[in-house]
């Protein structure tokens, strides 16, 4: 009686399922000379258990390489050959950039550069760049000027406001000094003559302020004037008439510049009032008698005389006729 051996051998390989690429019989007599026995050898692919993995390296370039590869092998419990590989890879970082302005009071722009590094969700690196530009701050000033009266020029406020950008980062400062300044005085003598109608001549003293280009208070004029009193000449023109009222009806004011032998000139005011004046009236009765029987006014005479003064005087003689008066005996 025979008896049977079977034994299985295994081969890995990159294969995806389980193969039997060979099989070997053989007899064996055991030493006794016994019944032989048959040894079956079956040869079977299998496929190898392999696991990958993957080492990433940052880098700054912008793409992505596999520089190294590390393959090995392991041997289970079981007799089971594992292979590991290992890939090594270079990955571009992820790159930030921020822009961060300052401004200060020198007079060039300055870069300054900080560098993060933070890891996110994925596990990769970002590296963040930080830009400090150092830029100057335009500056504007202005000087408010107020003039007086003393010798000495004193700054006695200064005021200064921020200007800021669309960016919210400082634009302009400003600065406004707020400056008294003596005032520059110069004197004028003018001889104005003004004519008037009082007694006396008087000075009166007038004041003018001049403001140069530059809108600064620069001239503080005195102007000397010469009042002399006007010669003045007053006539009345007077014409008569039957009111019983005085009445200035007119006047007329002429004035004009006559010169003395002297070669000076004198302003005259010559002032003419036109005048009504009751005219004086005198009556008188002319009686002749006659044989009618009713008085009547038969003629009137008038004759105006002027007097020493200048007033004329007006008579009226009335003429009358009136009955004579009769007497019986």
């Amino acid at each position: 009686m025979s008896r049977y051996s079977a034994v299985t051998t295994n081969s890995y390989y990159n294969g995806s399922v389980v193969t039997t690429y060979s099989t070997s019989i053989f007899e064996a007599t055991n030493s006794n000379g016994s019944s032989p026995y048959y040894s079956t050898i079956y040869f079977i692919a299998t496929p190898e258990v392999q696991i990958q993995s993957t080492s990433t390296q940052w880098y700054n370039e912008s793409a992505v390489s596999t520089y190294s590869t590390i393959v090995k092998s392991s041997v289970g419990e079981d007799g089971h050959e594992t292979i590991f590989t290992v890939y090594l890879v270079d990955r571009p970082y992820s790159h930030t950039e921020v822009d961060s302005t300052i401004a200060y009071n020198g007079s060039t722009t300055q870069l300054s550069t900080s560098y993060t590094t933070f890891t996110g969700d994925d596990d990769m690196v970002t590296i963040e760049t930080v830009v400090f530009e150092l830029t100057p701050v335009k500056r504007t000033e202005y000087t408010n000027t107020t003039e007086w009266t003393e010798a000495f020029t004193s700054t006695y406020s200064t005021d200064i406001s921020t200007l800021y950008g669309n960016d919210s980062s400082i634009s302009e400062i400003e600065t406004i000094y707020y400056v008294y300044t003596p005032e520059f005085v110069s004197t004028k003598l003018v001889s104005e003559t003004k004519y008037w109608s009082g007694l006396q001549t008087t000075t009166a003293t007038s004041f003018s302020t001049e403001f140069g280009s530059d809108g600064l208070e620069t001239l503080v004029e005195y102007i000397i004037v010469e009042v002399v009193p006007m010669a003045q000449i007053t006539s009345t023109t007077t014409t008569y008439w039957t009111g019983d009222f005085t009445e200035t009806f007119s006047t007329t004011v002429v004035i004009y510049t006559i010169t003395g032998d002297d070669g000076d000139a004198s302003t005259i005011m010559s002032t003419l009032y036109y005048v009504e004046t009751p005219a004086i009236k005198i009556y008188s009765t002319v009686t002749t008698s006659y044989d009618g029987a009713s008085t009547s006014t038969y003629d009137t005479s008038t004759l105006t005389t002027t007097g020493s003064d200048g007033i004329p005087t007006e008579f009226v003689v009335y003429y009358l006729e009136t009955p004579e008066s009769t007497v019986t005996s």
